[in-house]
């Protein structure tokens, strides 16, 4: 990373304006504020709708996002990447896969039913997995 974006991060960190988005008070309008003024640039950059910009904690996040809200249709015959290989004694899950916990999660009781609703990842591959009751868990 470069020094500028650095500097640039120590001090939005320290300005107090750093907040969750959406709401009722100046700290949430500044951070409103810095996002639209982010998709702008990015999609000026991108010569790209600023409102097609996605912002968001990191990737894996977003795309646990993404992918827990979409039409089964839009991830059928979606594979891994022929380097995800799990390793020796992690769980080998393919997406659209029916599970059961064998352990207690938080909001999951032992025994429920779920379904792999995204499996992804090269050097390790991670999970997410919808439970019959509507609780999500990922990183399994």
């Amino acid at each position: 990373m470069v020094d500028v974006a650095i500097n640039a991060m120590t001090e939005w960190a320290a300005s107090g304006s750093n907040a969750n988005t959406g709401g009722y008070f100046a700290a949430a309008d500044a951070c409103d504020a810095l996002l639209e003024s982010t998709r702008s640039v990015v999609g000026e950059f991108l010569g790209a709708d600023p409102a097609g910009i996605c912002l968001g904690a990191n990737m894996t996040t977003m795309t646990m996002a993404t992918n827990s809200n979409a039409p089964a249709s839009a991830t059928q015959g979606w594979k891994p990447h022929a380097l995800a290989n799990p390793h020796t004694g992690q769980l080998d899950l393919s997406m659209g896969d029916e599970v059961r916990s064998t352990v207690e999660l938080n909001g999951v009781a032992v025994g429920t039913e779920g379904k792999v609703i995204l499996a992804n990842g090269f050097n390790w591959l991670r999970y997410r997995v919808r439970f019959a009751n509507g609780i999500e868990v990922g990183d399994l």
